[in-house]
């Protein structure tokens, strides 16, 4: 049976990291990317991740039989079980299904297919039952029923169920706006929208300051050139103040999208996809 490697353990070309200062040392066109894009954008720059990617042998000896296409021992075979489990339960403690290397670029059509653990959450849908009838469930007005698939959080760390809660919220907000639009209006709710744009300012004053030891006053002439026009106005420094106030206030978010913020927008995709095939 062929066995199929982490990617962690994959050829690919080192990503170098980019210069805040310049947008363009950046992917192209960020407000374009996937939410699940975003999520690993933020999580590579997790130091805990990085300690761990860099903890990987990735010239694992066993992976010497898939070089040269010779049979692979017990031993080998042994051995790459238990680094496939470790890597498993190291990706699970940060929310994916399998370990990717922070080094790795983003590749769309690899890490869209369920490669976080909040997008094992499901909506229950009826099962068809051996007499070809459908099974029912039954549900209340305003009642949603989910599945959680808890074989993908065995050995797993705190993350990774968390990262399934966050997907089961965004459900359940989707499910809400829906609800929402049949009741009064004083009764409406709403879930915050999740800006791109912003997510950007913070991907870079993150590398700015945490990676770069940037000045503010630097990073602010950087980042938010737009609220620092005319630099000889009598209002200058109060503006450069204001500016500092922001910055400490994008950090904060910043921070906390590292530190597992990035985990709430992994299912933000899979609501977007869901509610383009509602009927309108």
């Amino acid at each position: 049976m062929e066995a199929s490697l982490d990617s962690i353990y994959r050829g690919f070309k080192k990503q170098p990291r980019p210069n805040w200062k310049d947008e363009r040392s950046y992917p192209s066109e960020p407000e374009k990317w996937s939410y699940r894009r975003w999520a690993w954008e933020f999580l590579r720059r997790n130091p805990d991740y990085w300690q761990e990617c860099n903890g990987v042998d990735v010239k694992a000896t066993w992976l010497a039989p898939f070089r040269t296409g010779k049979p692979m021992s017990v031993t080998l075979h042994g051995a790459m079980s238990r680094d496939r489990k470790r890597n498993a339960e190291i990706a699970n403690k940060f929310g994916r299904c399998e370990l990717k290397s922070c080094w790795e670029a983003y590749r769309e059509e690899e890490d869209r297919e369920r490669m976080w653990l909040s997008e094992t959450v499901t909506q229950a849908k009826p099962r068809r039952r051996s007499d070809g009838n459908m099974a029912q469930m039954e549900l209340q007005r305003g009642q949603v029923a989910l599945i959680f698939d808890l074989n993908h959080c065995l050995r797993s760390g705190k993350a990774a169920k968390s990262s399934m809660l966050a997907h089961a919220k965004q459900i359940l907000d989707r499910e809400l706006e829906i609800y929402d639009s049949q009741l009064p209006a004083e009764l409406q709710s709403s879930s915050p929208k999740v800006h791109r744009a912003k997510l950007f300012v913070w991907l870079r004053l993150y590398d700015a300051i945490e990676y770069a030891k940037a000045e503010r006053g630097e990073v602010a002439k950087v980042l938010y050139k737009s609220r620092l026009v005319d630099e000889g106005s009598e209002d200058f420094q109060h503006r450069m103040d204001e500016a500092g106030k922001r910055i400490s206030a994008d950090l904060i978010r910043a921070r906390e999208m590292v530190d597992g913020g990035y985990l709430e927008l992994v299912p933000l995709d899979s609501l977007q996809e869901r509610s383009s095939r509602l009927p309108r």
